[in-house]
């Protein structure tokens, strides 16, 4: 077998294969942290600015370069869903995201859904990101986190606490749509009022109240100050 005239230096192969390695690590894009721009609610898409910058350039004398990458337009948000159920967010420009790069191209399914062939033979791009919103960087910790239960909150004014043994609310003005059934005793510390008719179930017997106040002005058709049956 003849030899190689110029042999190949190890040292140097090894510098070469390190660095193709290196382009290929850069050029690829798995996970990224994003800055949401815009949010668009029907589509449920966001424009995302990404929070760390790209090296363009390294100089002679080891100064980095940094750019920033270009916004990533129309990026699905991740929403809880499931059946018919879903929870939705207010998601506003400024709230910090996850974003995550599907392996293949997106479009078609984003489209039309179900199972879909690509169109290109595009990889880990840009175009094809997912906006996981809800990561947190320091700046934008939660106060006061709930450590043994589940907080449902809003705005700071309105949550919802759900604990071992109890469930506490805490809203200015509480709004519900539709029947409430409660089996077992309720304590009300505060006033109640009812804008329409009350009905009470005794035994067998069903009384109605009609504009009744208790131990108020106003005691009923009949001024009796008790229950006026119906």
């Amino acid at each position: 077998m003849a030899k190689l005239k110029y042999p190949l230096n190890p040292a140097k192969l090894v510098d070469l294969l390190f660095n193709q390695k290196r382009e290929i690590e850069t050029g690829m894009n798995c996970v990224n942290i994003g800055i949401i721009q815009e949010f668009n609610s029907t589509e449920q898409t966001v424009h995302i600015k990404l929070a760390l910058k790209k090296i363009t350039n390294i100089e002679p004398d080891g100064t980095r370069i940094y750019a920033e990458h270009p916004l990533l337009l129309r990026c699905p948000v991740v929403v809880l869903y499931g059946g018919v159920g879903y929870m939705t967010m207010p998601i506003t420009a400024g709230d910090e995201c996850l974003v995550v790069f599907n392996d293949r191209e997106i479009d078609n399914w984003f489209t039309d859904g179900g199972v879909v062939a690509p169109t290109s033979l595009r990889t880990h791009d840009f175009s094809d990101a997912f906006a996981i919103v809800g990561i947190r960087s320091l700046q934008n910790s939660i106060a006061a986190y709930l450590t043994n239960g589940i907080r449902l909150s809003y705005n700071g004014t309105a949550k919802i606490d759900i604990l071992d043994d109890q469930i506490e609310s805490v809203a200015a003005l509480f709004f519900h749509t539709g029947n409430v059934q409660i089996d077992g005793d309720m304590v009300v510390n505060g006033d109640v009022q009812v804008n329409g008719n009350l009905r009470t179930t005794v035994g067998a017997d069903t009384v109605h109240y009609n504009n009744h106040v208790h131990s108020g002005v106003d005691a009923g058709p009949d001024n009796s100050g008790g229950p006026v049956p119906e």
